[in-house]
């Protein structure tokens, strides 16, 4: 057990430690110059850079989108399978639910590049069926980034559901009878019952949808690798282009070192807000 915990351990430190001492220089994959040390210049040069802040902008997008879309959708869909959790069948029905968490993001850009090709998509051949223009979904650089987060929605509603609905089991039915009797309606049980009592399991679909969406990468990889333009590229995109495609290690690791703090950051917010203990 014990050479494993230290395999294990060095598997997830070493990136990181590498990462931290190759945002500080001006490393160049491949190149066989010696690295440089440059400080904190690679930081500066991201914080000044206005396509790095479009980016971390874009990033941020998805976010403030696509997560109160899944919250949302994953609390009415949750309540729909706790009401039919005692018909025959449901358990079936909340697996093949499930489908789209299990698939992984490639299949999912592979589907939904078909599905949405503006050429030949069954998408725009339904549009024109019934009249309507063709949408250059990918192509249009006003709405591929929002392709991108239905996408997302799509593949990672499940996840929330299911997160949700588990809290919904657990809530004792003496609490709701009491509510009942006290009169009071679906929707005050919802904002004073229900939502009070799902405070942590919320708190923890934030937390995982979250991390999720701001590291949204193979998506985008597949279906527009950061186009048309800059339009879809976020932060775990340009991390890759700079680090693998321009060869600018150090920028990119400074990159990614940044990306690793704001989420950190964001996170510990979370928690302290949502998972401290009530006095």
């Amino acid at each position: 057990m014990g050479p494993l915990i230290v395999f294990l351990a060095a598997l997830s430190i070493f990136p990181l430690v590498f990462a931290l001492l190759a945002s500080f220089t001006d490393f160049k994959l491949g190149s066989s110059q010696p690295w440089r040390w440059v400080g904190f210049d690679n930081y500066v040069s991201l914080v000044s850079n206005p396509e790095i802040v479009a980016t971390f902008g874009r990033t941020m997008t998805i976010l403030v989108v696509a997560l109160p879309v899944q919250l949302i959708l994953g609390y009415l869909i949750a309540k729909v399978f706790y009401q039919i959790r005692s018909v025959p069948g449901a358990g079936l029905i909340r697996t093949l639910y499930l489908i789209p968490v299990m698939l992984p993001e490639i299949v999912v850009g592979l589907l939904f590049g078909y599905m949405l090709n503006s050429r030949i998509g069954i998408v725009n051949y339904f549009l024109g069926a019934l009249g309507l223009p063709r949408v250059d979904w990918f192509g249009d650089p006003s709405i591929a980034l929002f392709t991108i987060i239905l996408m997302i929605v799509w593949q990672w509603t499940p996840l929330a559901t299911i997160i949700i609905y588990g809290g919904l089991l657990g809530i004792p039915g003496e609490i709701r009878e009491a509510g009942q009797i006290d009169g009071a309606g679906r929707l005050r049980q919802i904002f004073s019952l229900e939502i009070p009592l799902l405070r942590k399991v919320l708190g923890l679909v934030v937390l995982l949808v979250g991390i999720q969406l701001i590291g949204t990468f193979a998506i985008i990889y597949i279906t527009t690798q950061g186009g048309p333009g800059s339009a879809t590229t976020v932060l775990s995109y340009e991390i890759y282009r700079q680090a693998f495609v321009f060869f600018n290690t150090g920028f990119g690791s400074a990159l990614s070192i940044l990306t690793l703090i704001v989420v950190t950051v964001l996170s510990q917010l979370l928690v302290r807000a949502v998972f401290k203990e009530e006095k």
